[in-house]
């Protein structure tokens, strides 16, 4: 058998979530997806999370103060705010704080390249969400970096944590790619403007635009070269 192993504030994150989830304060509570404790520790932390004013519900407690029992369970204004926190919480990395700070205009290029990939990705529909994890596999930085990034740009309102640990991309958002992608020289408030290339009928090229930090390199043979290097591996 596994045990997995949560932090309180991941524990705390995911029953938050599930319950904002809800569109009407559950009867009783289901247990939360994700979350690994039992039902008594479940309980302890509802109870918890009532005192602190992030939920509230109906229910019973034991002789010692405890909620045993939780009914129609909603969450707070106050809930939602903690919430929020946790969401951004969930997608940062630490780092060993050994790597070096990007300059302005790097971490410009890291924020566009970012912006541009989620709208492509999600294809301007602000309902798609993604893991920070899975996202960042296709930038051309670290995920500490993409981290940093998302915080940036949620504080912007270019994106936003919908449920824990995912990011979406917001209407703002939409809007402004859509602007910087619109016109090659204007940039926007946030953006340059986005390199777009159309290329057709090319032969020997080699193209690499809105990148950080990277190096190519490329061997342009002729027919008859390569001809002549087929010939000696057969």
């Amino acid at each position: 058998m596994v045990h997995i192993v949560q932090s309180i504030e991941e524990e705390q994150g995911r029953i938050l979530d599930y319950i904002a989830s809800s569109p009407i304060p559950w009867p009783a509570l289901p247990h939360p997806p994700g979350v690994h404790i039992g039902s008594e520790e479940l309980m302890m932390r509802l109870g918890e999370m009532r005192q602190l004013g992030w939920i509230a519900c109906d229910g019973q407690s034991g002789g010692d103060g405890r909620l045993v029992t939780a009914q129609n369970v909603r969450i707070t204004p106050l809930g939602a705010t903690r919430l929020r926190e946790l969401r951004r919480a969930a997608v940062r990395v630490p780092t060993d704080g050994a790597q070096m700070s990007d300059s302005y205009p790097e971490k410009r290029a890291k924020r566009a390249g970012f912006m541009k990939r989620l709208y492509e990705r999600s294809d301007g529909n602000t309902l798609e969400m993604f893991e920070l994890e899975e996202f960042a596999e296709g930038l051309d930085f670290a995920e500490s970096a993409a981290a940093a990034t998302a915080d940036y740009l949620e504080a912007e309102g270019l994106i936003t944590y919908p449920t824990f640990g995912s990011i979406s991309i917001t209407h703002g958002g939409v809007v402004e790619v859509e602007a910087a992608m619109s016109d090659a020289t204007r940039p926007t408030e946030h953006f340059a403007a986005f390199n777009i290339l159309h290329v057709k009928d090319s032969t020997n090229v080699t193209i690499q635009a809105g990148t950080s930090h990277s190096t190519q390199n490329v061997s342009i043979v002729t027919v008859e070269q390569n001809a002549a290097l087929v010939a000696l591996l057969v």
